[in-house]
């Protein structure tokens, strides 16, 4: 099992709670982990995000790219909502989802428009 922690670049225009609560409402993403958010110290990350999305227990059958892509989808899923129509969308394709390795097995997941 694998912990993922997500963090979003502002030009993303996504809030943590925001996605925790997209991919919530998407079943199968659900089954593979409930998404819940974590407050992180202002400065721990350089565009001065504050809060993180923490998927826990993801089973290590899942692969990154399977991961980004549920990322991705997510995302697209928040923007579809009606309450969010005044607020652009990034183009899927600008989406980049990086994953990085950390020495305690925990996985850093920052999402950035390219």
């Amino acid at each position: 099992m694998s912990d993922y922690k997500i963090t979003f670049a502002p030009e993303v225009n996504l809030t943590a709670a925001d996605f925790a609560e997209s991919w919530n409402s998407i079943e199968q993403y659900r089954e593979l982990s409930t998404a819940q958010t974590e407050t992180v110290a202002q400065g721990q990350f350089d565009f001065g995000a504050t809060a993180l999305v923490v998927l826990g227990g993801i089973a290590l059958k899942v692969t990154t790219t399977a991961l980004e892509e549920y990322v991705k989808q997510a995302i697209a899923a928040h923007f579809k909502k009606p309450q969010q129509a005044t607020t652009p969308a990034p183009a899927p394709e600008r989406i980049e989802v990086q994953v990085m390795d950390h020495p305690d097995g925990t996985k850093l997941v920052v999402v950035v428009l390219k």
